[in-house]
Formats: structure tokens, sequence, C-alpha cells
């Protein structure tokens, strides 16, 4: 809790009650989620139910080939399109993911794997296998936010001492993660 205090997601004044995150604080964490956890990634897979009183549970696909939700986590019956971030990956009977949580597909631009873009098809493409039909301009801001992320990131390492506070490459990735 005290890594939470000291980025400002978590005031000591409310140690007796759960800390409430804005939704702007969300959209930071789950990009934060998205840069340390990309490698564990999955595609929500929506499968409809062929029997009406089955419950529907939540497929997804990963690298790997396919996976469950865990029964036990709040995402099982989770019936969207999207992307969900996991902690761990457990085989029992079949495979399933836990501790999930949806992400939105700004974070996994920004802090994802290689981007490509295919013109023609208006598709922009994650380490060959994420998808995004988008509009071909998306994909060209998004490989030149990461551009300028890992030149202000190189002369960090070159220079520790240098102050970030107020740089604009990284209010202009906040802002665009926290309008999402």
């Amino acid at each position: 809790m005290r890594m939470m205090e000291q980025v400002g997601f978590y005031s000591p004044r409310s140690r007796l009650q759960a800390p409430a995150l804005s939704k702007p604080q969300i959209s930071v964490l789950n990009a934060v989620l998205a840069a340390g956890l990309y490698d564990s990634v999955a595609r929500v897979l929506v499968i409809p139910s062929v029997e009406v009183l089955e419950r529907a549970v939540c497929n997804t696909e990963t690298p790997q080939g396919r996976a469950q939700v865990h029964p036990s986590s709040v995402n099982r019956n989770l019936q969207t399109h999207g992307w969900l971030l996991y902690q761990e990956k457990v085989k029992y009977t079949k495979i399933y993911l836990r501790d999930t949580t949806l992400i939105p597909p700004f974070p996994l631009l920004l802090f994802g794997g290689d981007i490509d873009i295919q013109h023609r098809e208006r598709l922009i493409t994650l380490d060959g296998w994420i998808h995004f039909q988008a509009p071909v301009r998306i994909g060209v801001i998004f490989k030149h936010l990461r551009k300028l992320m890992d030149s202000l990131l190189e002369k960090k390492l070159e220079n520790p001492r240098m102050n970030l506070e107020g740089e604009r490459t990284i209010q202009m990735i906040l802002d665009l993660i926290r309008s999402e």
C-alpha cells in the first residue's frame, strides 16, 4: 500500500475503507498492467452457448492456444469482445487463466509488441496475432508515440538525474490513456 500512496492512488486517511480510484486513475493503472503483463494477454472469444440453460463461460485465445477464465474469477462469464491480461495460467482438466482484467486497446498499442501496419486491410497487428481494425493513421500515430517514448527512455538512461516532471511526451501519453 505504501507504493500506492507514493504514486497518489491511495490516501492514508482512507485506511479503514477500500481505496476508491477515479476512472483516469484506473486507466493509468490498466496501462501499467499492460506494460508489465503484456506477455500474458489473451483475446476474449465470444462463443454462443448451444444449450439455453447452460451458463456461458469466458473462452480466450493466447499465443499458446485456447484457455478459459477460471470459474472462481469475476470475469468467468464475460461475453464481450476484447482483451484480458492475466497473472497466472494453470492446468486442471482444462487450461484456466487466473487473476484477469479486461484491458482497452490503447495500452496494448502503446506498450505491447511490434506494431505492423497493413495499409490495404486497414489493420494494425501486434506481434502477428493481436489485430485491430483501424484507420492506418492510428497505427502510424502509435508507432510515432513509441519512438518518442524510446527516445525519452534512452535520454533518461544516459542521464538518470534528468527530471521528467512536466515532460510533454509523458503528458501526451497520459492524456491519451486517460481519454480511453
